[in-house]
């Protein structure tokens, strides 16, 4: 486009002076108040969000370790009741780890077929230090009550019952 004297006209200079968006109130952004308030309500939202959150996660993770310990106390009975091996079999609870072994006790199992399971940090497992199921019957040599818990003060009680059961309460 040329300009009556004949020469170039530079585009952004015409369009700065025909556009509504060359107005400066329109490119100024956002005011100092406006970012203000739009990073306090951010962070009043995080502040009730966040520990909702980690508790929401904390509670999860225990659920979980405890359906996984009971699920271990389920399989124990039931490789016994199957005949799994010829052998009995059973869960051994250590401080730090619980294990799945076969064999009439944990100091007689075969060693080569143990699952051993870490104790997360912040879970207590407490109860007797190993339920036995029987061959064939699948039942416990004794009843056992195994608690779980957590310094959050979540407490679940697992019991095997007589008949091999392993009820959450």
């Amino acid at each position: 486009m040329e300009s009556p004297k004949g020469s170039l006209i530079d585009p952004m200079h015409y369009l700065a002076k025909t556009s509504p968006a060359s107005s400066v109130s329109l490119l100024g952004g956002f005011s100092l108040l406006e970012i203000i308030l739009s990073a306090a309500v951010v962070l009043t939202l995080s502040a009730f969000a966040l520990p909702m959150g980690m508790r929401f996660f904390a509670i999860q993770t225990f659920d979980e370790r405890t359906l996984h310990f009971r699920q271990t106390l389920s399989i124990a009975q039931r490789h016994a009741f199957s005949g799994y091996h010829a052998s009995a079999s059973g869960v051994a609870l250590f401080s730090d780890r619980y294990v799945l072994f076969e064999g009439e006790s944990y100091a007689g199992r075969d060693s080569l077929r143990d699952l051993s399971f870490p104790i997360e940090a912040g879970v207590e497992i407490g109860g007797p230090s190993e339920v036995v199921f029987a061959a064939v019957t699948g039942r416990p040599l004794a009843p056992a009550l195994f608690t779980l818990a957590t310094p959050a003060a979540e407490e679940v009680a697992i019991t095997v019952s007589s008949n091999g059961l392993t009820i959450l309460q």
